[in-house]
């Protein structure tokens, strides 16, 4: 039943390798597919201070019913020490979050932003400067990353069950909108017959 999140922990796994140094506080923004995997994933790793930024209510909610340490804005998600962030969103609102607290996030902190789109994304100069911040990209994962996926999660089931909040057989395509759209799961298994 856990094959279908295998690959977005890889490229959680694949974002996750790109910090430098686990033992900061690692802020992960956006808990969808990747971003609420990825949380996981990270404690999994060896990162042992991991919180998480989510704007929508109701995903916020979710995610501290099973016990995501989860705040609504990066601000009250920083530490006063270089952290690590990783954008799981890739948008211009996520990196416009990132951008609004800039002059707080503490110096030497590394970024690396994970999604694809069209959208041209700015950081202020003087900022990212001025506090020597890294930003890097992240794309996907590689074949090592999957592999390294299926162990993790393989050997790691309990922990990631809990983000599977419903599983559903799909035998009218007709209903697939209305799940896609329920805000009231985290991850949804469809198993089509």
């Amino acid at each position: 039943m856990l094959g279908p999140i295998i690959e977005p922990v890889a490229v959680g796994i694949h974002a996750l390798k790109k910090f430098e140094e686990k033992d900061r506080r690692l802020v992960i923004i956006g808990l969808g597919g990747t971003g609420s995997l990825a949380y996981e994933t990270a404690r999994i790793l060896g990162f042992n201070d991991v919180v998480a930024v989510e704007k929508n209510e109701r995903k916020l909610e979710l995610a501290r019913m099973i016990g995501i340490r989860a705040f609504p804005s990066i601000r009250e998600a920083l530490s006063n020490k270089a952290i690590n962030v990783l954008d799981t969103v890739g948008d211009n609102k996520s990196i416009g979050e990132i951008e609004s607290a800039l002059d707080l996030i503490p110096s030497k902190s590394e970024i690396v932003i994970t999604g694809l789109g069209n959208e041209v994304l700015s950081f202020h100069r003087d900022s990212l400067i001025r506090r020597e911040l890294t930003i890097k990209g992240s794309i996907i994962y590689n074949p090592t990353d999957f592999i390294e996926a299926s162990e993790i999660v393989y050997a790691n089931q309990q922990y990631y069950l809990k983000y599977i909040t419903k599983v559903v057989k799909l035998s009218d395509p007709d209903i697939l909108p209305s799940l896609l759209l329920d805000e009231n799961n985290l991850k949804i298994i469809i198993i089509i017959q």
